[in-house]
């Protein structure tokens, strides 16, 4: 989700200064390389965020497959229902469905009906209803669409199903009302089902202030690269076509084989994690850890969903000034970064922008491998997404890709290293 901070005059308005409201555009809790987002129902004008969420199957092999929410005059919670699907030709259900992530309050609302798709179907879409209040736009009910299940599931980060006709549409009193706001969508994926719910929790600007789901969109598959017809051989994340229309597959590290000299111990060690279980800066800061011959801090592996009680396959781990202080790392860069300063064993972060700034200060993180004289010989190495291998960018892939909307970024050195590669 980006946003821009506001700034109100004195003494107008001081409960909402107070609370450092933000103008917000767009859920950017960012889409995996096999996804693409729908529309985006509420947080159009202001809010407060305290958190931002992709609410996903425990087993990225499952589908999801219905949801249940909480509302009293805003949605105050929504939870995700998930099930292993299994297919003979063309013919496909899912069975043993289980309640996943959740997002907002539960002890929030009345507690609605939950709407589950018909054993051959699953979640492709939603409409929504959305209200102001004052200047503040919050989703207020949902309604799922789902969509019969083609055949078997596509992709490798996410097993999206290719869907179809016939479809339904599931409220838990029949249909949204016109008295709950103002209808929003619908929006439907296109070809491959839904893989998660993306929401941000605000609060509530009514007594008490309470915890909401203030927007929501939702992602769908989209295997592309993954599919049968794959420009990129397996082990490989393909970033797109160059100006040629030629695929560019960046290769993914063979962490167990890998003995480079700056990073080579994490990618051994890390080589026997599962994947999705550790984002970038998971990565970053294991390397600050070998780097400071100590554990800094122990980074978290995994992200424990309260209400739930269990372990979810999705790290949300995040890094600081102070874990890289820590480590024995000086700030030498920040700004405009000149490639060619850069040396090998540098760590390079990216300032988050607005309420993405929440959770953590920087929106990704990197390890130099290789200096050079110029952009295309200056590599990274990195994990670009939860469910992307870790893999190497030169200068000018990583500052396209990461420095997007002039997002600002730091470079920091540990004290006496050399230039050596």
């Amino acid at each position: 989700m980006r946003s821009g901070k506001r700034r109100f005059g004195l003494g107008i308005l001081f409960a909402l200064l107070c609370t450092a409201q933000t103008r917000v555009q767009r859920l950017e809790t960012r889409t995996n390389q096999d996804e693409k987002e729908t529309g985006q129902a509420g947080g159009n004008q202001l809010g407060q965020y305290t958190n931002l969420a992709d609410l996903r199957c425990q087993r990225p092999e499952d589908a999801l497959v219905g949801l249940r929410v909480s509302r009293g005059s805003a949605l105050d919670s929504v939870q995700v229902l998930c099930a292993p699907v299994r297919c003979s030709g063309t013919n496909c259900n899912w069975t043993n469905a289980y309640w996943g992530q959740m997002a907002g309050n539960l002890a929030g609302g009345v507690s609605q009906k939950a709407t589950v798709c018909p054993t051959t179907q699953v979640v492709s879409g939603y409409k929504a209803t959305v209200r102001n209040i004052a200047f503040f736009d919050y989703i207020t009910d949902i309604e799922i669409q789902c969509a019969t299940i083609k055949g078997p599931s596509r992709g490798r980060a996410h097993r999206t199903f290719p869907i179809g006709p016939p479809y339904s549409w599931l409220h838990s009193e029949g249909g949204l009302s016109e008295s709950r706001g103002a209808f929003k969508g619908p929006f439907t994926c296109d070809g491959f089902s839904a893989t998660a719910v993306s929401t941000a929790t605000g609060r509530y600007q009514g007594l008490g202030r309470i915890r909401v789901v203030q927007a929501l969109s939702l992602y769908c598959g989209w295997p592309g690269t993954e599919s049968k017809t794959s420009p990129c051989p397996p082990q490989t994340l393909y970033l797109g076509n160059n100006s040629n229309g030629t695929p560019v597959c960046q290769p993914c590290v063979a962490g167990t084989f890998s003995y480079h000299p700056v990073t080579g111990p994490i990618d051994r060690s890390l080589s026997r994690v599962p994947v999705d279980r550790f984002n970038c800066h998971y990565y970053t800061l294991t390397y600050l850890n070998i780097k400071a011959g100590r554990t800094i801090r122990m980074p978290n592996l995994y992200e424990r969903e309260r209400g739930l009680g269990a372990e979810l396959p999705l790290s949300q781990e995040c890094l600081t000034n102070q874990d890289l202080q820590a480590a024995g790392f000086q700030l030498v860069q920040s700004g405009t970064i000149n490639p060619a300063a850069l040396r090998a064993g540098d760590v390079v972060t990216v300032q988050a922008t607005g309420v993405n700034s929440v959770q953590c200060g920087y929106a990704h993180s990197a390890v130099v491998i290789q200096q050079g004289t110029a952009a295309n010989t200056v590599m990274l190495r990195q994990k670009p997404n939860p469910d992307d291998c870790v893999v190497d960018y030169s200068w000018g892939n990583f500052a396209v890709l990461y420095q997007l909307n002039h997002a600002r970024a730091f470079v920091w050195r540990r004290a006496g290293s050399s230039s050596s590669r």
